[in-house]
């Protein structure tokens, strides 16, 4: 019995013997930790250059509030039937053909559709939105075939201030 553990210690040590020249041989440097210095001051960017580069975003966006929530924050969302989703609507009244300043964003609503600006940003919010306001929550009701989706949102920052909308924005 003695034999056989002597064997097997045999072919342990060969194999880290062989392991370790393999490892030599390929050049594989040792795991060992070393440490550098540096003179620079790490800072936001760092001189990515993708960072320098960011254009702004520009498009169909049928979630576009969603994308914003420094001034739209998400409390609701009902998706389904048209009775069940719209059921959120109760008390609401819609708006069409006004600009929306909430914090540093801008809402021009239309008749269907919407048009969100933040900086130079532009995302349009496609045909069948309509949009509803209640007290200081707005509620966006888009069709998508068979089903509705009604989301509504708190109003970020100070109130609202809503102005006409001057000649076809947003739609």
């Amino acid at each position: 019995m003695l034999r056989y553990y002597a064997i097997a210690t045999a072919l342990v040590l060969l194999a880290l013997a062989l392991g370790a020249a393999l490892q030599r041989s390929r050049g594989i440097p040792d795991a060992a930790v070393r440490y550098g210095g540096a003179a620079a001051t790490p800072r936001a960017g760092g001189g990515d250059p993708f960072v320098a580069s960011a254009r702004p975003v520009e498009g169909d966006a049928p979630w576009a509030l969603d994308a914003l929530p420094e001034c739209f924050r998400q409390l609701e969302r009902r998706s389904g039937t048209a009775a069940f989703a719209r059921g959120a609507l109760h008390g609401a009244r819609r708006v069409s053909d006004v600009v929306l300043y909430v914090a540093d964003c801008r809402l021009a609503i239309g008749r269907d559709t919407a048009t969100v600006e933040r900086g130079e940003n532009r995302l349009i919010v496609p045909a069948s939105a309509r949009f509803y306001l209640r007290g200081e929550r707005l509620l966006l009701d888009r069709s998508d075939g068979a089903r509705d989706d009604v989301r509504t949102y708190a109003l970020r920052g100070a109130a609202a201030s809503r102005k006409p909308s001057h000649g076809g924005e947003g739609s």
